[in-house]
């Protein structure tokens, strides 16, 4: 015997006659709106209330909202500034470097 459960639908026709029934139950059972669907709190189109009503409670809340995120990320943030920091001193060096052997090449050893 193979493992599992023994297969109840043996053809896709039954398959899909079962899961027709099963559709046509779940319809009927939920036909009535009042059973789906919670009543309104709120007028239609009012939309979600305010959270801030004035531009400084806004404002406020931005910057909260900024301080949090960037202690939440400040490991992360230090090493791309480091990685990003790194990059720029190195092609800054590497142009250096190039200038004085140019300068030397030439034969000129002002910078």
């Amino acid at each position: 015997m193979p493992p599992g459960c023994p297969k109840i639908y043996n053809t896709p026709e039954e398959k899909t006659l079962a899961n027709r029934a099963k559709s046509k139950c779940s319809y009927h059972k939920n036909k009535d709106v009042s059973k789906v669907c919670s009543p309104r709190t709120h007028p239609i189109g009012s939309g979600r209330p305010k959270l801030y009503h004035t531009p400084e409670e806004k404002m406020l809340a931005n910057r909260a909202k900024s301080k949090h995120s960037y202690h939440k990320m400040i490991k992360a943030i230090s090493t791309w500034r480091a990685v990003r920091y790194q990059a720029e001193t190195t092609k800054y060096i590497a142009s250096m470097l190039c200038y004085s052997l140019l300068m030397i090449w030439i034969g000129t050893d002002k910078f």
